[in-house]
């Protein structure tokens, strides 16, 4: 894996190839969306037809955007951020996940958010005995699933308050690295531009897309798979039971970090 502070090629910093991988991100997005893959009801509301070369933002698109990893072509990808990337030789579209790992997974593990959802993890586990040595074939799994994740529970507690900030969740009380919140933030702008082409999306559709994707982006693609478990952990459920523990707490909390989000987010288009 890529430190962060190793992450340059040329003249670009960090948040260079950061701004690099939105644009390629929402272009990707942009793509998809003009493939008419997304069924759109007739009840639907604010569906606009796109004109050809430019496909519009549309609710039954906003549903979808955080539920799939966005394939974005090798050959729309700037050379610098391919650089960065582990392989893409044999690639011809390369996974968002896999470019976001390449930025931001170093600092995330390397942060204080991220040491202590790991460590919290080797908590859990240590503490449960009795669940941490369950196996994908126990036949006892289904039983013990919802009490090993309660018991739990006081690990991925700690865990989140260090993601999104003890007592009050917001920016500045997050442990969560600075590099990976400004790459979000690049990729929310990108997404505010798209959906402002869509005049029938209310504000709270818009802001319903900005939530979808801080979630897929912080949680999905960057919390979870950190504490879901490595190789030698395949085998083993309990954790998969605590990441499930963590995401859940996440989930549940997330519209005070979000809405954290989005005032700082407002308030540096005052200043700027």
């Amino acid at each position: 894996m890529i430190a962060t502070a190793d992450i340059h090629h040329a003249d670009m910093n960090l948040e260079e190839l950061s701004e690099e991988f939105a644009k390629s991100w929402i272009k990707a997005a942009k793509l998809a969306a003009s493939k008419p893959k997304v069924n759109i009801k007739q009840s639907d509301s604010a569906i606009l037809s796109s004109p050809p070369g430019k496909p519009i933002l549309t609710e039954a698109i906003i549903r979808s955007i955080s539920r799939s990893d966005c394939q974005i072509p090798k050959s729309k990808i700037h050379p610098h951020l391919l650089a960065i990337l582990p392989t893409t030789n044999d690639k011809e579209f390369v996974p968002h996940a896999e470019i976001l790992n390449a930025l931001f997974g170093q600092s995330l593990r390397n942060s204080i958010a991220g040491k202590t959802l790991l460590t919290m993890k080797l908590a859990a586990l240590e503490s449960n005995p009795a669940y941490a040595q369950i196996t994908i074939d126990s036949i006892r799994k289904e039983e013990l699933k919802q009490a090993a994740i309660e018991s739990m529970q006081p690990q991925a507690r700690a865990a989140v308050d260090m993601s999104l900030g003890m007592g009050k969740h917001s920016l500045a009380t997050s442990k969560l690295p600075a590099a990976l919140i400004n790459g979000w933030k690049l990729m929310d702008r990108e997404l505010v531009k798209w959906a402002k082409e869509n005049p029938l999306l209310s504000d709270e559709i818009i802001q319903t897309a900005r939530s979808n994707l801080g979630i897929d982006t912080i949680i999905t693609r960057m919390i979870y798979p950190l504490i879901y478990g490595s190789p030698h952990e395949s085998h083993l459920l309990a954790p998969g039971w605590y990441a499930n523990a963590v995401k859940s707490i996440l989930i549940a909390e997330w519209p005070e970090f979000f809405a954290d989000f989005v005032k700082q987010t407002e308030d540096e288009k005052k200043f700027s």
